[in-house]
C-alpha cells in the first residue's frame, strides 16, 4: 500500500543557491554522502533543472536537499528559466535553510555572485536564522589572510547588509582521485553539517519577483566594481580589518573543532543505530528466505506432481519488501 507524503511542516529543505561553477552539486553530494548530483567546477551550468534528494528521518520527518541552477547566464531565456526553477524549489519546500555558495577567483569575490545574491535576497529577504554561506573551492595552501580578505571584500560588496563570520564556512579544493580523498572529504562534510545544525529552518516567502535581466548586467557589474575600488582607497584601514577578521576566523575554527568533535559523537550513535537496524533487516531477510525454502521443500514432498513453474511463481510473490534505508542526517530529526 502506498504511503502518503508527510505534511509540509514535516519536510525541511536545505536549498543551495549560487551561480554556475560555484560547486553547488559538489556540496549537495558532500552533504548526502554520495554521488547523487552531476558535478563540475565550470562556469558552464551543469544543473539546468531543480533536483532534490530526500532523506528520511525520525518521527516521519524528511530532509530535502535541493540542488538548483545558478541565476546568471549568457542569454535571457536561460535566466528566466533559472528564475522559475528557483521559485519552484521555494514553493515546493518553503520551510528551509538557505546556503549561498560563493565561488572565488584567486581569492577575489566574483561580481556576478554578489549580483545574484542581492537579486535573490531582494526577492526572498531570507530570515537571518535560516541563512548561511559557503566559500567554496579554496586552494589548500593559501596564505593565512586569504579567507579574511575575501570576507572583508564581501562585506564591502554587500553593504549595508552585514553577516557575522559565524555564518561562513570555508571549503578547500579536493582531488577526488587522491589517495586520501576519503579522509579529506570528511572535514568539509562535518563543517557543512555543523553549519546547518546551527541554523533554524524558516518559511521562505517571496516578497517580489527576482529582478535580473541580461541587459542590466554590465551596468550592475560596473557599479559594483566602482564600489569595491572605493573601499580599497584607505589601505591602512583595509589591512586592519583583514587582520581583525583573520583573528575572528582563527577563533571560529577553534570553536568549530570542539563542535565537530561533539557532532562526531552524535554521528557515531546514529551510525550504530543504522548498523543495528541494517543487521536486523538482513537477519529477517535470511529467516524469510530460509522459511520460503522450507515451505517449498514441504510442498515438493507432499505434492510431487507440482510443476517447477508453479513453485517459482509462488516464490516470486514475496510477503515482505525491504526498502533501502537512507542515511539519516542527525539534523531536525532529534
Amino acid at each position: 500500500m502506498a504511503t502518503s507524503a508527510p505534511p509540509k511542516q514535516q519536510q525541511v529543505g536545505i536549498i543551495i543557491l549560487g551561480n554556475a561553477g560555484a560547486g553547488k552539486s559538489f556540496l549537495c553530494n558532500l552533504l548526502i554522502g554520495g554521488e547523487r548530483f552531476k558535478t563540475a567546477f565550470s562556469p558552464r551550468s551543469v544543473t539546468t533543472r531543480t533536483e532534490f534528494h530526500r532523506i528520511n528521518g525520525d518521527n516521519g520527518k524528511q530532509l530535502l536537499v535541493y540542488n538548483i541552477p545558478g541565476l546568471i547566464e549568457s542569454n535571457q531565456e536561460r535566466i528566466n528559466e533559472n528564475k522559475r526553477e528557483i521559485k519552484k524549489a521555494f514553493k515546493d519546500c518553503p520551510y528551509s535553510i538557505v546556503l549561498f555558495v560563493w565561488g572565488n577567483n584567486g581569492g577575489r569575490i566574483q561580481n556576478d555572485d554578489v549580483i545574484t545574491f542581492k537579486a535573490l535576497y531582494a526577492a526572498y529577504q531570507f530570515p537571518e536564522s535560516s541563512l548561511a554561506f559557503v566559500v567554496n573551492n579554496l586552494p589548500a595552501n593559501r596564505p593565512v589572510e586569504y579567507d579574511a580578505a575575501f570576507v572583508v571584500a564581501l562585506e564591502d560588496a554587500l553593504t549595508p547588509q552585514k553577516y557575522p563570520i559565524e555564518e561562513f564556512i570555508f571549503v578547500e579544493q579536493i582531488d577526488p582521485q587522491s589517495a586520501d580523498a576519503k579522509q579529506k572529504f570528511e572535514r568539509p562534510r562535518l563543517l557543512l553539517l555543523q553549519l546547518i545544525d546551527e541554523h533554524q529552518p524558516a518559511p521562505q516567502v517571496q516578497h517580489q519577483d527576482i529582478q535580473l535581466d541580461l541587459g542590466q548586467l554590465d551596468e550592475l557589474r560596473k557599479i559594483l566594481q566602482e564600489q569595491m575600488e572605493a573601499a580599497k582607497i584607505d589601505q591602512e584601514a583595509l589591512l586592519a580589518r583583514i587582520a581583525a577578521t583573520t583573528k575572528s576566523i582563527e577563533a571560529l575554527r577553534e570553536a568549530n573543532k570542539r563542535q565537530i568533535h561533539k557532532l562526531k559523537k552524535r554521528l557515531k550513535k546514529k551510525d550504530a543505530k543504522i548498523e543495528w537496524l541494517t543487521d536486523k533487516l538482513e537477519k529477517t531477510q535470511r529467516e524469510h528466505e530460509e522459511s520460503e525454502k522450507n515451505r517449498q521443500r514441504e510442498e515438493r514432498t507432499h505434492q510431487p506432481a507440482q510443476t517447477t513453474e508453479a513453485v517459482t511463481t509462488r516464490t516470486k510473490q514475496r510477503p515482505f519488501i525491504f526498502d533501502v534505508v537512507d542515511y539519516t542526517i542527525p539534523l531536525f530529526m532529534k
